[in-house]
This record gives structure tokens, C-alpha cells and sequence, in this order.
């Protein structure tokens, strides 16, 4: 009995409390501190290289073609409110196969100002009458009138539509190579016909209110009722066109006539304007929808022009698909080929230089 109880004293003192000295806990949890210590310092030198700032997280998720190459510091390309690259994700950058030809190539486009090298020879001045009526002959001689007719893509309504339209023959300067036949290539690239016509028929078109060098079409179904079935009753007075050359960035292309079908060019296309020379003062647009002689036209200097638009300049002649432009000695200085749709009364007009060089090369490739 007693050894019981001092077993149970012992072991009511071994379980109860008792006081230590302040020092005692340290030592108690000594083996715990160092492996505590490694810890947090290890903590310490991992956490800044996990805390990214979000300005840097911002700047991680931009593609690198997208960072300003400035070498400034703006953050123009960065959404602030997203906190990430305003360009998106990888995901949304897709790879688009494409051959050489769908490359444009550097054109040259105007020779340098007439302003730069102005005299009193430079000047505008009016025609004489027999300057007026030499202009007008070669410059008719080179231009002929075309319609096209083409199907709206889908999902627009299948109904073919007929254009009037223009076609130069262009000469190059010195060969003595036979003319080439040249048109704006946006209104005839993909059309399903195209024909040559002569004057019989193109009063016959304009009496049934097809405007020539317009974008302005008919439904062929309404042409046809009004015209009494033009096209297929002077079938023989048209000649069959295919397009042989087209280049889509500087809007042109080069036409030939389709198997069986003759077309005899002038002795003498129009020459293009030299890249060494200033563009003249004095400029001439001719569309026998505007007159039968050359039309005075101006030049439209403007700095504002859209970047759409920048390969073309501003002339003030509104007769457009493929209307020439002249200077007073009978050169073709551009081709006029689209209405600006800011003024209307403008065409965005190809220049001289852009002409030359597809004449060259389509020379080569439509006679192989």
C-alpha cells in the first residue's frame, strides 16, 4: 500500500506542473531553431524572384516583335487594366503561306516635283488649237473602250453586273516593240467576260445608260431589257479579251485577245512619262464620256492622303477605269483609276513610274 502510494505520488509529480526557469523553453525547443533559421532564410532569398511586379508581368506576355523598338519607355502597347500585352496571346498569331508574285515590290512612283525645278517654260498654259488636236489624235488613238462583266462574290446576290471601262496601248520608249493593251486590273481581274468594243456599240451601251469610265454598273438582266440584248446581237463588232498579266499592287493588267479573236494595235501607244524628268504644270485627262478632245485636269497636293490610298495621287478629272492622264506633249504621266470617295469629283490616279515598270514585266511574261 504505501509503495502504491508513493508509485502514484511519483508519478502525480512526474504530471504535474512545475515552475522552470525562463530559460528552460529555449532549451526545450533548441533542436527546432536551426532547421527554423534555414527556412526562413531560404524564404527570403526565394520570394523576390517569385514576386514578378505587374508592370514586368505585363511586359513578359508581349510577343517580342510587339516591344517598342524605340528605346523609350512608353507604354503605349500595354493594356493597363488587363495587365497584359494588348496584342493577346500567342494563340491568336496565324501563318499564312504565300507565293514570291504575291510580294509587292518596291515600284518607283513620281519623278521628283516640277516645283523643284519651276521656270517660266514650266508654267500652266492652254493648248493652241493644233497642240490640241495633235494631243487628242495620239492619245485617242491609244485608247479604247471596254466593258466587263462580272458575278458579285457570295454571299451576294448571283447577279452579273457590266462595267465600261478604258484600255490603253502603251508603248515603251526607244524599243520599237509593238504596243501592249493595259487596263486598271481591280474592275477586270476576276471578271467573267471581257469584251473590246467599237463605236457603233459604245453609243449603243450609253443610250441604254451605261456610263462609261464609271463605277457605276447595271444588272446585265436590266441591261439587257433596255438595251434590246446589245451585247449578243453585235457579238461580231466584239472582240473576246482574257487577262494575261495582272498585278494586284499596282492595280493593273495586261490584256490579250482570247484564242481566234484579232485585235490590231496602233503603230504608236502612248510612251510613258520619264522617271528623269519633272512631272509637267500642265496635265490632260481624256474619256470620250468627258469630251471628245483632252480635258484639262490638275494636280491635288494633298498630305493628308489615307495610307490606303498613298500609292496613288490625286488628279482633278472624274472619268476613272483606266482614263489617261497626259502632259502637253502627249506622254502618259498616270492612269486614272478610281474615284476618291472622299471628293468624288477626284480619281486616285497610278503613277508613271509604277506603269513603266509593269509594262516591262508584263511584256515578258504575257509573251511567253
Amino acid at each position: 500500500m504505501v509503495q502504491n502510494v508513493a508509485r502514484k505520488r511519483k508519478i502525480e509529480g512526474e504530471i504535474r506542473p512545475r515552475a522552470l526557469p525562463p530559460y528552460s523553453m529555449n532549451r526545450v525547443h533548441h533542436s527546432y531553431s536551426v532547421p527554423i533559421a534555414l527556412l526562413l532564410s531560404w524564404l527570403i532569398l526565394i520570394l523576390p524572384a517569385l514576386i514578378v511586379p505587374d508592370e514586368a508581368a505585363a511586359q513578359r506576355d508581349i510577343p517580342s516583335d510587339t516591344i517598342d523598338q524605340t528605346g523609350d519607355d512608353d507604354d503605349d502597347d500595354i493594356d493597363p487594366e488587363a495587365g497584359q500585352s494588348a496584342f493577346g496571346s500567342f494563340d491568336e498569331i496565324s501563318v499564312q503561306r504565300v507565293r514570291p508574285g504575291d510580294i509587292p515590290q518596291y515600284e518607283a512612283g513620281l519623278p521628283r516635283g516640277a516645283s523643284s525645278q519651276m521656270d517660266i517654260d514650266d508654267l500652266p498654259r492652254s493648248l493652241t488649237g493644233s497642240q490640241l488636236k495633235h494631243v487628242t489624235e495620239r492619245v485617242s488613238a491609244a485608247t479604247i473602250e471596254i466593258v466587263a462583266v462580272q458575278r458579285p462574290p457570295r454571299p451576294y446576290r448571283q447577279t452579273d453586273m457590266i462595267y465600261r471601262g478604258h484600255a490603253l496601248w502603251i508603248s515603251s520608249d526607244g524599243t520599237g516593240q509593238e504596243p501592249i493593251l493595259v487596263a486598271t486590273a481591280d474592275w477586270i481581274e476576276e471578271a467573267e467576260e471581257i469584251y473590246a468594243v467599237d463605236g457603233q456599240v459604245s453609243r449603243a451601251l450609253a443610250e441604254g445608260g451605261l456610263k462609261l469610265g464609271s463605277t457605276e454598273s447595271q444588272p446585265l438582266d436590266d441591261f439587257r431589257a433596255n438595251a434590246g440584248d446589245l451585247l449578243e446581237r453585235n457579238r461580231s463588232n466584239l472582240v473576246r479579251l482574257d487577262v494575261a498579266v495582272a498585278d494586284r499592287h499596282v492595280n493593273l493588267a495586261r490584256l490579250k485577245p482570247a484564242a481566234d479573236e484579232t485585235l490590231s494595235p496602233p503603230d504608236q501607244g502612248l510612251v510613258v512619262h520619264p522617271m528623269d524628268s519633272p512631272m509637267p504644270q500642265a496635265i490632260f485627262g481624256f474619256s470620250p464620256a468627258v469630251a471628245s478632245t483632252v480635258t484639262p485636269a490638275g494636280y491635288v497636293h494633298s498630305e493628308e492622303l489615307e495610307m490606303e490610298y498613298s500609292f496613288y495621287f490625286l488628279v482633278t478629272f472624274q472619268a476613272v477605269l483606266g482614263a489617261p492622264i497626259v502632259g502637253p506633249d502627249g506622254r502618259l504621266l498616270g492612269i486614272s483609276a478610281l474615284r476618291y470617295p472622299k471628293s468624288p469629283e477626284m480619281s486616285l490616279t497610278i503613277p508613271p513610274g509604277a506603269i513603266a515598270s509593269f509594262v516591262s514585266r508584263a511584256r515578258d511574261k504575257g509573251d511567253e
